[in-house]
């Protein structure tokens, strides 16, 4: 008790803190992350500080600037700032509703299997009103099947405080369709990462060096290579566990990506792709936001098994 009594009353105090970094001029949000030096990802810890644009030092006056070193569960970290666009959920499989499309809507990232039945795992976002049958492209592209009904669902800003820090976007499709249930049943069954229990910087540090990941996304058509540069994110009205970059700093996810599992180089299911952010404009993300796995398989009661 005494151990988890500090660990809430550091993250009080950071999101007391971080609440003086988002008075600055253009500063949207903070996280934590691995700190770039010269366009080089560091192992040094540091608290990124998002801005919608970078902005000339000699154009903001001195107060306005971002500190160079800030304190955050008792360590003077370094600061680093990043550049973000507008975050939007990215919700690639189509939904049919009472027989008519609604278009696309986002990803089946893994089966789910509990004591209730067999079910098909993506964002909560991404579906139609419980009961509203949901097709999905299966079993070769092109064609589509009906797989069952949208089920149970959970869609909240999560409590702003580790290990369920970040918005819980997550929703189960019931399998009904014969063919289908017996080949999610018959998938592998894959294994889930969980993470370290505090936000001490030597448990953060140790998700940040978790790298890397990828995921299949309809929206894309393709496996998306990623790395996560980012934990504990807060960009108001926004929080998400963690985040996640193309290792060449390129575009990484687009609309139709969300509720693709971003997975472990030894297959574990690691987080949901939630969203991602967009330059005016809109187009594909370079920062891309999700959940821990753990969460969705703890909350429904599921076994995953690899889509």
């Amino acid at each position: 008790m005494q151990v988890r009594g500090r660990h809430r009353r550091l993250q009080s105090a950071r999101k007391a803190a971080d609440a003086r970094l988002h008075s600055l001029p253009n500063v949207v949000g903070t996280c934590f992350g691995f700190k770039m030096t010269a366009g080089t990802r560091s192992q040094q810890l540091c608290l990124t500080v998002f801005v919608r644009r970078k902005v000339n030092p000699h154009r903001l006056k001195a107060e306005q600037h971002v500190p160079d070193t800030v304190r955050r569960h008792g360590v003077d970290l370094p600061t680093d700032v990043v550049q973000v666009g507008r975050i939007e959920n990215q919700g690639g499989f189509t939904i049919h509703v009472a027989g008519a499309s609604v278009g696309e809507k986002g990803t089946l990232g893994a089966w789910g299997l509990n004591s209730d039945g067999v079910f098909g795992v993506t964002c909560a976002h991404c579906l139609a009103s419980p009961g509203d049958i949901v097709t999905a492209e299966f079993p070769t592209p092109g064609e589509y099947i009906a797989l069952g009904p949208a089920g149970v669902s959970a869609n909240n800003p999560g409590t702003g405080l580790y290990p369920s820090y970040g918005a819980f976007d997550a929703g189960l499709i019931r399998v009904t369709t014969a063919g289908v249930r017996d080949y999610a049943v018959g998938r592998p069954a894959q294994t889930v990462y969980r993470p370290p229990g505090t936000t001490d910087p030597q448990h953060l540090g140790e998700l940040l060096r978790f790298v890397p990941v990828s995921g299949w996304g309809a929206g894309s058509g393709r496996l998306l290579d990623g790395v996560v540069t980012g934990v504990l994110v807060d960009i108001p009205p926004w929080r998400f566990d963690v985040m996640i970059e193309d290792p060449q700093g390129a575009s990484l996810s687009v609309a139709g990506d969300s509720g693709l599992l971003w997975t472990t180089p030894t297959g574990q299911a690691f987080a949901l792709h939630q969203a991602g952010d967009s330059e005016a404009g809109g187009g594909p993300s370079r920062h891309a936001f999700a959940s821990f796995a753990f969460r969705v398989v703890d909350d429904f009661g599921l076994t995953l098994h690899l889509a």
